[in-house]
């Protein structure tokens, strides 16, 4: 069966894209986190003579107080963003395993992570808004906080859609509408007939 093998090399690719996509949410973290303890270091050195890091943010618009809370959302995204990767590492892992996502567990855990993908996303978005709302609370100097684009429901979308073509030739089979064409083909031999 060519088409399989092929939905299993696009399952084994996707499977390594994952883990590397959830590696960079990692770094993506830390980096974040370090950013925040770097600012922290150098909002008060010089950049230009009588003219610190932080006086120079200002000026493009930009509070250390919002460069704080943008690091703190792009911690909390890369969390979310790595928690979803390693999700779907897992799901693909599991239709590689079984050789085919043709099965009842596979359109259950398909449709189980393109739920789990929406939560997320919808959480993640509550709470850069959340962040950005006591920011503004704490420190009305912060200016306008723009928390958009946090919130990505296309894929999870499309899981949910392709998990009901991948339903049909399951449940086909399990009614046994689909047939076994090895199994057509076998004819009785003349042999089979001794007595």
């Amino acid at each position: 069966m060519k088409s399989l093998r092929t939905i299993q090399i696009l399952f084994k690719i996707a499977k390594i894209v994952a883990i590397i996509l959830f590696a960079f949410a990692i770094a993506g973290a830390v980096f974040s986190a370090l950013g925040i303890a770097l600012i922290h270091v150098v909002k008060d050195v010089n950049v230009e003579p009588g003219k610190t890091l932080a006086m120079f943010l200002l000026e493009k618009g930009v509070s250390i107080n919002a460069v704080y809370v943008y690091c703190a959302i792009g911690i909390l995204a890369c969390i979310v963003g790595a928690f979803l990767y390693f999700c779907f590492y897992r799901y693909c892992k599991e239709v590689v395993d079984d050789a085919t996502p043709f099965t009842r567990k596979s359109v259950k855990d398909m449709r189980r992570f393109a739920v789990i993908n929406i939560i997320a996303n919808v959480a993640l978005a509550v709470l850069a808004v959340i962040a950005a709302v006591i920011a503004k609370a704490c420190d009305p100097n912060i200016g306008t906080l723009k928390v958009g684009n946090w919130i990505s429901l296309s894929f999870a979308i499309c899981l949910l859609i392709l998990s009901v073509f991948v339903e049909y030739p399951v449940e086909a089979q399990e009614k046994g509408v689909l047939v076994d064409k090895t199994k057509e083909d076998e004819t009785l031999k003349p042999e089979d007939y001794v007595e």
